[in-house]
């Protein structure tokens, strides 16, 4: 009996084993698989120190916080390698308080450039309102602060545009260089009090004639004077290329043949020609970035009618500056500019970070659960 419990407890102990050994297989086969198929690597929390400063140096300098007078409930930073791209975002994520009111700050940095911030504090629980002038000198204070901080000298002129629109009142100023919009909501319910706001975008023109919201500086300023968010596109997305050589009627010829070749095996007749110039990102880095901008026409062209395939219209992407034709096809999803209104995409990657906790976490409630059911 002793013989057979000693060879049962051998045999159990080389199964284990062998389990282990399979498992650790499995994980470095997969491993691979996983970076390759996502993009993004794995993503992790990490204690970087030098964004972590970088972060409470801008909450000091920037948004101009008196550290000493806030508790830090929590800090957390993830950093990971973004989807289909070369580039590394990490996202500090910090909770603090002040005894009175909570804050939530999100600051996100680019391969270690700041990229953004954004402020959640409990505004139902604040009191004040701000006039648009207000708001305007805390946004030209953080202008200050974050030239400093960081050395941002192609903010140069933004701080005079701000000046501008306090003494003449304006909401738009514009020069031959750089456009600034503020934008100032006052007239809200109670439960949306967290929209009164005062907004700024500035625009660096490209070749003193477009905007885009790559080449753009983005504020916002709550109804009680704290700046809750700040979007620096310009330290991240950069101009690859400003030629334009080709034109709107040449990016149509372009397309025409293969539109025309669509319509004719369909029954189709072409009513209706587009074209639409916009700069955008190579978000596939065919050319080498995904933070690279480009200029493109985006082309449509409308059928008589709609076809046995429901397809209505035919559409490119082609690169203005070499005539390259980005893709082409029936009802095409074409590519759109990056701009502020979509620059928090990326923000919510953080939240992937948790996934493994919480597998984990029910992976352990579930043995703890069965445990209880043995007894």
């Amino acid at each position: 009996m002793k013989w057979f419990y000693s060879s049962w407890r051998r045999d159990f102990k080389r199964e284990i084993l062998a389990i282990l050994i399979a498992l650790l297989l499995l994980l470095f086969n997969f491993f691979p698989f996983f970076v390759q198929f996502y993009g993004c690597g794995l993503i992790y929390a990490t204690s970087s120190v030098t964004e972590e400063q970088m972060a409470l140096s801008f909450l000091t300098h920037v948004v101009r916080m008196n550290m000493s007078n806030y508790n830090i409930l929590s800090s957390d930073v993830y950093k990971f390698r973004i989807p289909d791209s070369d580039h590394y975002q990490t996202d500090v994520s910090i909770a603090m308080s002040n005894g009175n009111y909570t804050f939530n700050v999100l600051i996100t940095f680019i391969d270690g450039k700041f990229w953004s911030y954004s402020l959640n504090p409990e505004l139902n629980k604040m009191v004040g309102e701000k006039t648009l002038n207000d708001s305007l000198f805390v946004a030209s204070w953080a202008i200050e602060g974050y030239r400093g901080l960081f050395n941002a000298t192609y903010f140069d002129g933004l701080e005079e545009m701000v000046s501008t629109a306090l003494q003449n009142q304006t909401l738009i100023v514009e020069n031959n260089d750089s456009l600034l919009k503020v934008s100032y909501v006052e007239n809200c319910s109670t439960l949306l009090d967290y929209r009164r706001y005062t907004g700024l975008q500035w625009f660096k023109k490209i070749k003193n004639q477009f905007t885009d919201g790559s080449q753009s500086i983005s504020m916002s300023v709550s109804k009680n004077g704290l700046l809750t968010l700040f979007v620096d596109n310009l330290a991240i997305f950069y101009l690859a290329s400003t030629d334009i050589n080709i034109s709107e009627e040449e990016a149509l010829n372009i397309t025409m043949p293969y539109a025309e070749a669509y319509a004719s095996e369909h029954g189709q007749r072409i009513v209706l020609v587009n074209a639409t110039f916009e700069w955008v990102r190579d978000l596939d880095s065919s050319r080498g970035d995904d933070f690279a901008i480009y200029p493109m026409w985006l082309v449509s062209m409308t059928f008589d009618k709609m076809n046995n395939e429901s397809v209505s219209a035919y559409g490119a992407s082609i690169w203005a500056d070499n005539g390259q034709i980005v893709r082409h096809g029936p009802r095409i999803i074409l590519a759109t500019p990056e701009s502020s209104d979509n620059a928090y995409l990326w923000l919510i990657f953080p939240v992937i970070g948790a996934v493994p906790v919480l597998i984990c976490l029910g992976t352990y409630l579930k043995r703890k659960g069965k445990k209880g059911g043995y007894k």
